[in-house]
């Protein structure tokens, strides 16, 4: 039998191993907690840059109708067609702007417009040939075209003339039209500065 000194060292023992794996135990937890936690699968949001927010529009927004074509082996055709319904002689009744995508099988493509009013029930076309016609380019736009819906209808024109490239700044011109007995005219017009983008003039 063991006598009581060595009983008491046994227990003395134990108690000091169960001490070490406690504080093992409480060490090992105590640095996992503070590992850094990690996200898998997560996004960091982006936030829009003001210059990313300074595009420019053509104020119409939310077609009413919307087609996309096919275009042919070289690239060029029409690409796409917006409908918008937009009350333009502020008669209480929708009217129709047309905005057609073309393409010509380059980096330049143009949009054309096209003014409807509805009169008595009948759709009848108030464009004038040839004016609202934008001239897009890779390097430069040299006409755009921007409807102001409220709180009077009007449409702004800026374009510039093409001098040696597509590229080299010229001096802009802003038309501006309304509505005046159900016909889309000339209201203004001025100068404006040397640009190569028209679409900057805008902002």
């Amino acid at each position: 039998m063991k006598s009581g000194h060595e009983t008491l060292a046994v227990i003395a023992v134990l108690i000091i191993v169960v001490l070490v794996i406690t504080g093992m135990i409480y060490l090992l937890s105590y640095n996992k907690s503070k590992e850094p936690i990690i996200a898998i699968g997560t996004q960091t949001p982006q936030v829009q840059t003001q210059s990313e927010s300074k595009t420019f529009s053509d104020g119409l927004v939310n077609p009413r109708q919307t087609q996309t074509f096919k275009l042919d082996d070289f690239g060029e055709g029409t690409a796409e067609q917006n409908v918008f319904l937009v009350d333009i002689n502020q008669d209480g009744v929708n009217d129709r702007i047309i905005r057609t995508r073309q393409e010509n099988g380059t980096s330049h493509y143009w949009d054309e417009y096209t003014l409807e009013l509805n009169i008595d029930g009948r759709l009848h076309n108030i464009t004038p040939p040839g004016k609202l016609r934008t001239t897009m380019g890779a390097e430069c736009a040299l006409s755009r075209t921007q409807f102001i819906l409220q709180p009077t209808f009007q449409i702004i024109k800026i374009s510039r003339p093409w001098v040696d490239s597509w590229n080299t700044p010229s001096v802009a011109t802003q038309t501006t039209y309304e509505i005046q007995n159900n016909k889309l005219v000339i209201t203004g017009e001025k100068q404006l500065r040397s640009v190569c983008d028209v679409s900057e003039l805008f902002m």
